[in-house]
C-alpha cells in the first residue's frame, strides 16, 4: 500500500516585506502547527471570517467595521 501527503503553501506577494506580530512559541524549534486547524486572530460570537495570508488583514479590518453594526466577527 503506497501512502503519501501533499501539502501545499501558497504565499502572497502582497505581504512581501511586510512584518507580523509572532509568538515565542512560534519561534521555537519544535514548534508545530497541526493541520486542519486554524488559529483564531480574533474571537467572535456571530459569524466567523477564514482566510490566509493578507485575507487575514481584511478580514480584521471587516470585522471592525461589522462591530459597529454590532456583528462580532471571529477571524480565523
Amino acid at each position: 500500500m503506497l501512502l503519501f501527503a501533499l501539502v501545499v503553501f501558497l504565499e502572497n506577494e502582497l505581504i512581501y516585506g511586510q512584518q507580523f506580530p509572532i509568538t515565542d512559541e512560534a519561534l521555537s524549534a519544535d514548534f508545530l502547527l497541526p493541520i486542519g486547524k486554524g488559529k483564531v486572530e480574533r474571537e467572535g460570537k456571530h459569524i466567523t471570517l477564514v482566510s490566509y495570508s493578507i485575507g487575514v488583514k481584511t478580514c480584521l479590518e471587516a470585522a471592525k467595521e461589522l462591530e459597529q453594526s454590532g456583528i462580532d466577527c471571529e477571524v480565523c
